[in-house]
């Protein structure tokens, strides 16, 4: 019987050889975006897809560092919903910028809730095609990089 952190991985690739004939993202291209965007400052909002899940989720790239890492193949903590912790990579099918970014009010006070705020995603575009070919689109309210299609 194999060990179920095991039969997940061999569930995520099955589910990418049968869904996606684009890989556009390997391990190094994802730890040097995260690194890029996470020094930049630049991202207020960052939602991800994952291949496996239907939902959107938050993605921290802003709050690496404390509680939020990522490393050569995973990341930790970096990524809202269930399961938490540890995701890797490849589980990535792509992740959007939006044009208007629902950051806290107040950092200092969470009670204050949320506002609207601009996101630059020209600004993100220019520090994404800094680094090399990425899988790019962006629409009228967000800028989305692909690791599949």
């Amino acid at each position: 019987m194999s060990h179920p952190l095991e039969f997940a991985r061999q569930k995520t690739d099955s589910i990418i050889k049968n869904n996606f004939t684009g890989l556009f993202m390997n391990n190094t291209k994802w730890v040097k975006l995260i690194k890029a965007l996470s020094d930049s400052d630049l991202v207020l909002e960052c939602k991800v897809k994952l291949v496996w899940d239907e939902s959107l989720r938050d993605f921290r790239i802003r709050f690496s560092g404390y509680c939020h890492d990522f490393y050569d193949t995973s990341m930790e903590g970096m990524i809202s919903g269930f399961p938490r912790g540890f995701y890797e990579y490849k589980e990535i099918q792509w992740i959007e910028f939006p044009i208007q970014a629902e950051i806290i009010a107040n950092p200092d006070n969470f009670k204050a809730g949320t506002k609207v705020v601009h996101q630059d995603i020209y600004a993100i575009r220019k520090t994404i095609s800094k680094l090399g070919k990425f899988e790019l689109e962006e629409s009228d309210s967000c800028l989305r990089l692909y690791g599949y299609k």
